[in-house]
């Protein structure tokens, strides 16, 4: 090109100095020439721009001939030299897996004359490994040679954050998977909504499927739910602000889960809300503990409250008890038959108390829990219930040979399994002509198994199921509060299973109410097994009730039951001083001799612990009988009576422990 310049230059020279004799003819000429000249020029001014698009471009630009050898190329990567490539098939320079569809679709563009495109693997600068994607065009010359134009892009690091991308995503999903959290959208535009795979199998929906509509979505939410969960979504779009909420679903299947909400709300440029976008994770597991935890509290403070009441109720019957009795012997017939009913209402009133103390958690008499054989101590009471119960109500026992037995005080968990087949007798009455069943079971049971977070070891379940007429599941939650009872006024104190809850409690076991699986209602009573029985021993015949003369130290603050316990013990010929607090106790303790202190344990200021403590200091050998409404037991006393207490039991205990060596 540059020969033809020269040339043209050259040319319109000579055409300048020619002769002037002929200007029509010369000055056409040196147009003609003049025009050529520039033709030239901007030729080779468009040959330099394509020869710096070609040197500038990022891309490889070939020249394929028909059999895929290289006859052109813009650039070499770093490591190749051009000599090295020119001539070579474009095939040396690919994977092994990469030859074929290259081959495959250099043929087609050759036959279809059609642009084609195809990725590949191979050699890439200083002969490392790369991708790319090419781009093959069929090329005609004038002379009618064929060859084709091969446009090629590194897309090695866009391949490689693809793949990082990738991965990313699959470590996401991996973790909102393991973790439980859906993801889900809300197009306001066009109420379109999008939910993710975990979100379908929280909804218990086939995977793909989500809501047609913003209504249809709400028509999921549990119906006690639905309002709540409408306003926090339209809050959310007026302010602009997601508002978090808990509520319930409810799947196909029927079940009802509680889930949380947390999103986030995007905006348009004018601030309106166009989209709402967040997780979704179930909180049932968390919900059922939290209730637990409250219910426990709630069930703690009854407690509290339970143990004052019964504590004051102690005292009073703990005056009116020993009086009656004392009473009852001085009356005449007719009188003592006032006094005796007067006694026996007092008595009844004292175990609604011990009930009380019971569900409060104020006895801990761990020292009279022995290995005792669950289905035997079951056994008894049903058939006990069997002599009972009405004729038309059928009892049905089942018990796992060769149970681990339980450490147990059985008289308590008597009162338990008592206490359920009672209930269980009482919803029978509302069947109608249905046939009325109770069905009791004994059996081992995994930790597993057991409604109570982090159980260890092998339990046993006794299971008492009715089908009568049922609980109410917002009435289920509330059947072992004191004084909660679903009976007609007048048929249940409202203690039976609220005792039952603290007897289990303190065994530590666990107590569960729930629906039958078609009617009525179930029991499940749950206690650790105990793995290393022991035999228990023989309860002595209590000792002969009888007085005496020995001189005997009276400690209790309630002035109405020292009165009632100071009668009794004089009347059996004993010597009795008195003292109405701790301080005054040891004072009279200090300065005279006692055979024997009866010592009351709630005592104001100095405790009747620190009293028994000093005391024991003092004279170690000094006999003491502890007595308290709380079910505190001392380790140190002689022996201990629960409030209130009878006169012949007082005497009795009181000899006995006079008498031990």
């Amino acid at each position: 090109m540059n020969e033809y310049l020269a040339a043209g230059s050259l040319i319109e020279g000579v055409v300048s100095d020619a002769d002037s004799e002929a200007p029509n003819e010369l000055e056409a000429l040196r147009a003609r020439v003049s025009e050529l000249t520039e033709r030239l020029r901007a030729a080779r001014g468009s040959e330099e721009i394509q020869r710096a698009v070609l040197e500038g471009v990022p891309d490889y630009i070939l020249e394929l001939d028909t059999e895929g050898r290289i006859r052109f190329m813009n650039q070499t990567a770093p490591g190749f030299e051009l000599e090295g490539v020119l001539g070579m098939p474009i095939f040396d320079f690919l994977s092994e897996e990469s030859r074929e569809p290259a081959r495959r679709c250099l043929e087609q563009v050759l036959e279809t004359e059609e642009a084609g495109a195809f990725d590949s693997t191979g050699l890439g600068p200083h002969r490392r490994l790369a991708h790319y994607h090419a781009r093959l065009a069929p090329l005609t010359r004038g002379d009618g040679t064929r060859s084709l134009v091969m446009v090629a892009t590194d897309i090695t690091e866009l391949r490689q954050a693809q793949l990082e991308l990738k991965d990313s995503q699959e470590r996401l999903h991996l973790t909102m998977a393991a973790s439980g959290i859906g993801i889900w959208s809300w197009d306001r535009e066009g109420d379109r909504i999008r939910w993710d795979t975990q979100t379908c199998r929280l909804f218990g929906v086939e995977e793909g499927w989500s809501p047609g509509s913003f209504d249809e979505y709400l028509a999921l939410i549990h119906p006690d739910d639905r309002d709540a969960v409408r306003g926090a979504i339209f809050r959310s779009v007026e302010t602009g602000v997601y508002e978090d909420i808990q509520h319930r679903i409810e799947t196909p299947e029927g079940s009802t889960r509680w889930v949380l909400c947390k999103g986030d709300a995007q905006t348009d440029e004018s601030g309106q809300v166009t989209r709402l976008l967040g997780a979704i994770v179930d909180v049932s597991d968390r919900r059922a503990l939290e209730e637990q935890l409250l219910q426990s509290q709630k069930m703690e403070a009854v407690g509290q409250l339970a143990a004052g009441v019964a504590h004051n109720f102690n005292n009073m019957l703990a005056a009116i008890l020993p009086n009656l009795e004392l009473a009852s012997r001085r009356a005449a017939p007719d009188i003592r038959r006032l006094l005796d009913a007067a006694r026996e209402a007092s008595t009844r009133a004292a175990r609604i108390v011990r009930q009380l103390m019971l569900f409060a958690g104020g006895r801990h008499h761990a020292e009279q829990r022995r290995s005792e054989a669950l289905d035997a101590l079951v056994e008894r009471t049903v058939e006990m219930c069997r002599n009972t119960f009405d004729r038309g109500i059928g009892i049905e026992l089942r018990r796992d040979p060769a149970l681990l037995p339980v450490r147990a005080d059985s008289t308590q968990l008597e009162q338990v399994v008592l206490n359920a087949l009672l209930n269980a007798r009482d919803a029978l009455d509302e069947v109608g002509d249905r046939e009325r069943r109770i069905w009791v079971s004994v059996e081992s049971i995994s930790a597993d198994d057991v409604p109570l977070e982090h159980a260890k070891g092998e339990w046993i379940r006794v299971r008492i199921e009715d089908n009568g007429a049922g609980i109410p599941a917002e009435l289920r939650r509330r059947v072992f509060e004191p004084f909660f009872t679903t009976k007609e006024v007048g048929k249940g104190t409202g203690l039976g299973l609220a005792t039952s809850y603290a007897i289990v409690r303190e065994h530590g076991g666990v107590i569960d109410c729930s629906a039958g699986a078609e009617h009525g209602t179930v029991i499940d009573i749950c206690l650790p097994a105990d793995p290393s029985p022991e035999k228990t021993p023989s309860t002595p015949a209590p000792p002969e009730t009888v007085g005496g003369k020995e001189h005997v130290l009276l400690v209790d603050d309630e002035a109405l039951v020292r009165g009632a316990v100071l009668r009794v013990l004089e009347e059996a010929g004993y010597s009795v001083a008195t003292a109405g607090d701790g301080a005054e106790a040891l004072e009279r303790f200090g300065r005279d001799t006692f055979d024997l202190v009866l010592l009351d344990l709630s005592l104001p200021r100095l405790s009747g612990r620190q009293v028994l403590s000093e005391l024991r200091r003092q004279h170690p050998q000094a006999r003491v009988i502890c007595f308290s409404g709380t079910g505190e037991t001392p380790p140190d006393a002689n022996a201990f009576l629960d409030k209130p207490v009878g006169a012949d039991t007082l005497l009795a205990t009181v000899r006995d422990v006079l008498d031990a060596s």
